[in-house]
């Protein structure tokens, strides 16, 4: 009986590329002038070797193996990660930083959208970078199946904060100004 069998046993199957999509300066923020939305793509066959990279990396710093890997609280120290000591956190946030450079593109896919929130448009600001996000990701999989006439999926993953903020039927395409977006190949 086997008891691993590695994410990419089953070439046979449809590819499906993953999307962590999380923000930054929320729209109801009062004091940022901006608000950032960004993506991560994985391929799924990528995540456990992902997965199995991270736990290493975190073995080296076993005060935050339990907690969650969140940029602005590992730098500011907030919440759980107030205990840990500055230089350890952004050592810690450094060595992902880099571990995500130095596998991007063959692992990850990096999205984002800044707006400006002086700027009138029609839908809620953070629906708007969603829609600029996923559109953008859209193109990416069409882009890629027009080169290799490979059929892929995508699925993107909303923080908990951000689904609470998008209503449930999904984010509308609007006419906006002020957005600065960009897939970076």
């Amino acid at each position: 009986m086997m008891d691993f069998v590695p994410p990419d046993f089953f070439l046979w199957r449809e590819r499906m590329y993953l999307l962590y999509v999380d923000d930054s300066g929320l729209a109801t923020d009062k004091n940022c002038k901006h608000c950032v939305l960004a993506g991560l793509a994985i391929r799924d066959t990528k995540t456990f070797y992902v997965q199995q990279d991270i736990e290493r990396i975190l073995a080296k710093h076993p005060d935050c193996k339990n907690l969650e890997l969140h940029g602005t609280r590992m730098r500011s120290g907030k919440g759980e990660w107030r205990s840990i000591p500055k230089e350890t956190r952004e050592g810690l946030l450094k060595e992902i930083l880099g571990y995500i450079a130095a596998h991007y593109p063959n692992y990850f896919i990096l999205f984002g959208a800044v707006l400006d929130k002086t700027c009138q448009i029609d839908v809620a600001h953070d629906e708007e970078l969603f829609t600029q996000i996923t559109s953008r990701f859209d193109m990416f999989l069409k882009r890629r199946f027009a080169k290799k006439q490979v059929p892929e999926r995508g699925l993107p993953f909303l923080t908990s904060q951000l689904q609470s903020k998008n209503s449930s039927n999904g984010p509308k395409h609007s006419k906006s100004r002020g957005i600065i977006g960009a897939t970076l190949l």
